[in-house]
């Protein structure tokens, strides 16, 4: 596609992705913004739990999407039909899902993340119990300059739960972005920041 330091955006397991392609290919991605990520969450103490849900869909499908894996990712009072939307693009992606899933449950890639040098900023929201804010919080902290914006009244879907609050923290966070990073140099440290995105409209 010939794109020149294009900026990564990865929600939920997708935030591992671009972070992993920010650590293989540092000179070839301008930034990367891991959006609701559970990065290493799921190989923290949840590794019982990744096998019961694994359990789950191979015995009923479309029972445990319905019941227990997808409706929690979303904010109390959320649109019914957002929800079945999601739960039939998961119904549609066959077992490819289970793979991914299993993989997350091995992944954590904190040792390495003090070692990103291209920016990094992580979108999270508020009501998110699928990750709890703790893991962006852990992870921004290991990586060098890293920034979190918290989405207020989203859940782990914060880009359908909250679309305006969350574009104008993408936005944001884009345009924190230093420019004109020469190719292959480091991103200066700086501490830490964390916004939260107003509630006002």
């Amino acid at each position: 596609m010939e794109l020149k330091a294009p900026v990564l955006i990865g929600s939920s397991i997708a935030g591992a992705f671009v972070l992993e392609a920010a650590l293989a290919a540092p000179r070839r991605i301008g930034a990367v913004i891991p959006v609701d990520a559970g990065v290493h969450h799921f190989s923290a103490g949840m590794r019982e739990a990744v096998t019961g849900l694994l359990a789950d869909l191979r015995a009923d499908r479309v029972g445990a999407a319905l019941a227990g894996f997808v409706p929690h990712w979303y904010r109390p009072g959320a649109d019914r039909a957002v929800i079945d939307r999601t739960v039939r693009q998961l119904l549609d992606s066959t077992c490819l899902i289970d793979r991914l899933v299993a993989d997350q449950a091995g992944h954590d890639p904190r040792p390495r993340l003090g070692g990103l040098r291209v920016p990094v900023h992580f979108l999270h929201g508020e009501l998110d119990t699928e990750v709890p804010l703790e893991v962006p919080r852990e992870c921004a902290a290991l990586i060098p300059g890293a920034g979190l914006t918290v989405v207020e009244g989203a859940g782990h879907m914060s880009q359908q739960d909250q679309p305006e609050r969350f574009n104008t923290a993408l936005r944001a966070a884009l345009a924190s972005m230093p420019e004109g990073r020469p190719e292959g140099s480091p991103y200066p440290a700086v501490p830490c920041r964390q916004r939260r995105l107003d509630r006002s409209p």
